[in-house]
């Protein structure tokens, strides 16, 4: 079979690129499917100070970074979004929205996460930058601008509570 994989990641965020660097160097055939583009929501980080190995660099650098060592281990990684899988017998089978189908005889979930929006002016074109996501994006972004003397925190409902206290240290 063609499309017959030892290993299938659904998501190509930081999670599913490690799970392929550990498929791809024990040999197994690995295929990650992403819907967006691999790196997932660190893609749109303009600064990435907390990954080990890497003291600084954009999300999109350092996602590159880890792209390249999964392919260097010969993961294959396909932009499709999956539709359906079915998982019962010894060979699962993923059907993508682009009607392409692939078996495997191992899948991993690491679909991710995407921030919630507000839909307000400037948030899409702001993202990652004026606008943090990330609470401790937002102690960088406030403690190298002295000269703020206010700021909002606006979360949902399973974000932490701790964060606008966290917030208050900075200002």
């Amino acid at each position: 079979m063609e499309n017959l994989y030892d290993l299938v990641i659904v998501g190509g965020g930081p999670a599913g690129l490690a799970a392929g660097i550990y498929g791809g160097r024990a040999k197994m055939n690995t295929l990650i499917l992403e819907k967006v583009a691999p790196g997932g929501q660190a893609l749109l980080t303009n600064e990435l100070v907390n990954y080990p190995g890497f003291a600084q660099g954009s999300g999109a650098q350092i996602m590159e970074e880890w792209v390249n060592h999964a392919k260097g281990f010969g993961v294959r990684i396909k932009r499709e979004q999956v539709r359906e899988m079915e998982l019962d017998g010894q060979i699962k089978t993923i059907t993508t929205k682009k009607g392409n189908q692939y078996q495997a005889r191992s899948i991993i979930l690491a679909p991710g996460a995407s921030p919630r929006h507000l839909g307000i002016k400037g948030e899409q074109e702001f993202t990652g930058s004026a606008f943090p996501i990330a609470l401790f994006a937002m102690q960088q972004l406030f403690a190298t601008r002295k000269c703020w003397s206010s700021a909002a925190v606006i979360r949902p409902s399973k974000s932490p509570f701790f964060s606008p206290a966290l917030l208050t240290k900075l200002l």
